[in-house]
């Protein structure tokens, strides 16, 4: 229906674009400026299938005997003007007013009794319903640029201007009551078209320019509309229009010739030219050396690492018929603990250390996911707590709690155990023996990741610690670039500063021990200088640079020409003098470290509680033990009871206390 205002509207473009053509040929051939107009406008064209809902019988008040149109397609076309505003160089408003077509024929067929000839015979009744929509259509959209290719999309909506239909119903073979084959032939407006029909469209279109100008544009198109609401009333009749046309758009364009040339410059002035000086530089680099400037000769890193290795004593200890933690442990926050490092205990003293071994668990059990634990709950095996194996397992899982809740170790990976009593009980016949034995026994799957940890302090100084560099230019015209740089005879970049024309006199730098090299190497200062005439000169202060490290133990005293270094690694249970598989590693490691020629000298200890005698023996046994273990060149070996080198009021400092400390001197004559 709209075939031959299409053709009409192809020939018009045509006449028009030869035109323009024509029109701007004379500004093709001249050096103008064309500047683009936001504002497009033009004619869209379009043709493509429809695709109809179906689900309903008949019109409202229309007789109809069909059970049930099916959706079906036909072909639609669209026609009309287009408008569209440019809101920068990626995206666009458009608006399109026009007409469309978008009828649809329907049909149905059923099985029917129906007389033929006086004889009642099966036949086929087919339904056919003819519809036609003219509409006068609008659309609203917003689109993006991407190079000659747009995307666009809004809101459409249609004004019917022609809604008709025609139907009727046939039988083959036989008739009707009425003797024929047709029935229920109706023509007419279809009912309940609504006044506005609403709908979204969408779109892509490419563009090719039709002139050299630019403001002639044929755009390749293809839309698709999606109705909302029913074409009659509330049947559910509703469509998806897909379309391919084409658009031509007309942009405007505003015209400038170019301004005129400037006049041409006067002629040159001639300059007799003046004796071109030499280009000298100097650099000088100081130091600050005992708090005095003077030339700098050499610059000197130490980075001494002190360095303590402690004993680990995996019990945690509670107070009696309790299984809430001691408030002597520390406890973290899930913050904290994310922070948590072991040298954040290098200020702290032995049992301070102790009382973060919950922590020093979590941490071992982060760092190694393939690691589990064994959490063996015990009670005091006396009083309230005799045979009470339920405050050993609440124990355990307060451990537990906190290391699923504060250091996210997975379920999985923690195992609870019960005891009525430890497997090496203290004497519970003594209040200090019942506290000792009320613990949680943090046993590792590797055992040897809990054995001791090692604390280092590092101390670094850097002689010196600021270095002045002057750079100066000594003779020569001015200067149009400049850099002064620090290097490393092995190529590390220390120090750059560069500029144009104006030179800092006076640069500052304070070495920094993140990128200084750790073996001994050369500094090159180096100045360099372009000048106006792009000439290049440089100036250069070489120095060694030393680098000393040393790992000094904690427990190393100097007397003299003798080194005293002092091992206090061993711990054992209650009344115990023999050296357990962990006691015997340790111990073994301990003798690697002692040189053939040093002299030993052991010292075994015990707590104060007990029976004195009984300690003394104790004490001499377990000094026996470490002795005959090493057993060259050891010059003392004794016991000591009632040793008091850390509190023996806590379960904690008893158990460091029951030890033995090993003394290797070095040195000396």
């Amino acid at each position: 229906m709209l075939k031959k205002p299409f053709y009409i509207f192809l020939i018009h473009v045509i006449l028009y674009s030869a035109f323009i053509q024509n029109h701007y040929i004379q500004a093709q051939n001249q050096d103008t400026i064309r500047i683009p107009s936001d504002i497009s406008y033009g004619v869209y064209s379009g043709i493509g299938p429809g695709f109809h809902s179906g689900g309903f019988s008949k019109f409202q008040g229309i007789p109809s005997c069909c059970p049930i149109y099916d959706a079906t397609s036909a072909l639609g076309s669209s026609i009309g003007l287009l408008f569209k505003k440019r809101l920068n160089t990626g995206s666009y408003l458009s608006v399109r007013t026009g007409f469309n077509g978008m009828g649809a024929d329907f049909t149905a067929e059923q099985m029917q009794y129906v007389n033929n000839n006086g004889n009642i015979i099966n036949a086929t009744l087919t339904h056919t319903l003819e519809t036609s929509l003219a509409l006068v259509s609008g659309l609203l959209s917003y689109g993006v640029n991407v190079k000659d290719i747009s995307i666009d999309a809004g809101y459409w909506f249609g004004i019917p201007i022609s809604a008709t239909f025609y139907q009727k119903e046939t039988v083959f073979p036989g008739t009707f009551i009425n003797g024929s084959r047709i029935r229920n032939e109706i023509s007419g407006s279809i009912p309940e078209v609504p006044s506005v029909i609403h709908g979204i469209q969408a779109g892509i279109h490419y563009s090719l320019p039709l002139n050299n100008q630019g403001t002639l544009f044929l755009s390749p198109e293809l839309t698709v509309l999606q109705t909302f609401g029913s074409f009659s009333g509330t049947l559910g009749w509703n469509t998806i229009q897909l379309r391919g046309g084409i658009s031509i758009l007309w942009n405007d364009i505003t015209i400038q010739l170019p301004p005129p040339l400037p006049p041409p410059p006067p002629p040159p002035i001639k300059i007799t030219p003046k004796p071109i000086p030499p280009l000298t530089v100097s650099l000088k680099v100081s130091g600050y050396i005992n708090n005095q400037l003077q030339p700098l000769s050499a610059l000197k890193v130490e980075e001494i690492v002190h360095y303590e290795t402690q004993p680990l004593l995996p019990y945690i200890f509670f107070d009696e018929m309790q299984s809430s933690l001691p408030s002597r442990y520390k406890q973290l926050n899930t913050y904290q603990a994310q922070a948590f490092s072991e040298q954040e205990l290098v200020p702290l003293q032995t049992i301070e250390r102790y009382y973060h071994t919950i922590n020093l668990a979590g941490k071992k059990l982060k760092d190694n996911p393939e690691l589990s634990i064994e959490l063996r709950g015990c009670a005091s095996g006396s009083g309230n707590e005799k045979n009470n194996k339920e405050i050993g397992r609440q124990r355990s899982e307060t451990i537990a709690s906190y290391l699923k809740n504060i250091w996210n170790i997975p379920s999985h990976r923690i195992r609870i155990s019960t005891r009525e009593i430890p497997d090496n009980p203290s004497n519970n016949t003594y209040p200090e023996g019942q506290a000792e034995n009320r613990r949680v026994e943090l046993i590792l799957s590797d055992p040897s990741l809990f054995e001791t940890i090692v604390l280092n302090d590092t101390i670094r100084a850097i002689t010196p610690s600021k270095v002045i560099i002057e750079p100066k230019l000594v003779s020569g015209p001015s200067i149009r670039q400049w850099r002064t740089s620090i290097l490393t005879e092995s190529g590390q970049n220390q120090f750059d500063s560069n500029g144009i024309f104006q030179l800092e006199s006076i640069l500052e730098w304070k070495p920094d021990y993140a990128t200084l090299p750790r073996t001994k190497d050369s500094l090159i200062f180096r100045f360099n200088v372009i000048d106006s005439l792009s000439r290049s000169m440089s100036a250069y202060w070489n120095i060694p640079y030393d680098y000393i490290s040393a790992r000094i133990s904690r427990n190393t005293l100097q007397k003299g020409t003798k080194q005293l270094k002092t091992y206090s690694l061993i711990l054992f249970d209650f009344d115990k003098a023999y050296l357990d598989p962990r006691n015997a590693k340790l111990l073994s490691n301990i003798m690697k470290e002692i040189p053939e020629d040093a002299t030993i000298s052991i010292v075994g200890a015990t707590d104060i509680f007990g029976n004195e005698d009984r300690n003394r023996q104790l004490a001499q046994e377990r000094a026996n033990t470490v002795g005959n273990t090493i057993g060259f060149k050891t010059t003392s070996i004794k016991g000591i009871p009632g040793y008091k080198k850390y509190p023996n009021d806590v379960p904690e400092g008893r158990f460091y206390n029951r030890t033995v400390e090993i003394t290797v001197e070095t040195g000396g004559n």
